[in-house]
């Protein structure tokens, strides 16, 4: 008997995930693999080689998952076709590059800049800011297993965190708030959150925000 499958194969979810990985490994790859040093991702088209190969298939795999993904609204499904189509733009028109001039200016740089900015509106910044009253090594043992749960288990893309006096401020970045949601609500988190406020805060806030734009210094490729 033929059996249909009960839930798709790749969700939503898993898209955004995988869509993030290979978007944040693609500078670091293609600046290994490349024979000469670069001075931006989108030189390594001219490299050769590895560093061009990544380059490219990297930037038609995010493409192929973006057509797959539907989001959850019209907007975001209109959004991620858009972005598939800039991610071809920025793989098959090479940039201004040193001396080499490309074929057709401009569509580089406008298809790496429209496709960079939906990305980052699909993110979701996860804000945390609190009032120390005294830390320990339990502490930064806890919050080193939070922030491993968060990006092993649970999708974020990055996590930094800086403290300062009695002062600490956490940032981290996810493809979804149901990955926020989730991580929240882990055992090993629900415990950690009654710890720190028995133990560790004397007061803290929580933002959760969506990424809608963003801005870069020194200028990225999405900016050339």
């Amino acid at each position: 008997m033929h059996l249909l499958p009960q839930r798709q194969e790749i969700d939503n979810r898993t898209i955004k995930l995988i869509v993030g990985i290979i978007a944040l490994s693609i500078a670091g790859l293609t600046s290994i693999f490349a024979a000469n040093p670069i001075t931006s991702i989108s030189a390594s088209y001219y490299e050769g080689g590895w560093s061009q190969s990544i380059f490219i298939g990297f930037l038609f795999a995010i493409a192929a998952f973006l057509l797959a993904y539907n989001g959850r609204s019209s907007r975001e499904m209109v959004l991620s076709k858009v972005a598939a189509a800039a991610g071809l733009g920025v793989a098959l028109f090479p940039c201004e590059c040193g001396d080499h001039i490309p074929p057709v200016p401009y569509v580089h740089g406008t298809s790496a800049a429209i496709m960079f900015l939906i990305l980052a509106y699909f993110c979701y910044g996860f804000f945390f800011r609190a009032r120390l009253r005294s830390l320990d090594e339990e502490y930064s043992r806890m919050a080193a297993r939070m922030r491993e749960l968060a990006l092993r288990d649970f999708g974020c893309l990055e996590f930094h965190s800086v403290t300062e006096g009695d002062l600490e401020i956490a940032l981290s970045y996810w493809p979804d708030a149901e990955s926020i949601r989730a991580w929240k609500a882990h055992p090993e988190h629900v415990l950690a959150q009654q710890a720190g406020r028995e133990r560790w805060y004397e007061s803290y806030s929580v933002q959760v925000a969506e990424v809608t734009r963003a801005y870069f210094f020194p200028h990225t490729d999405s900016q050339q």
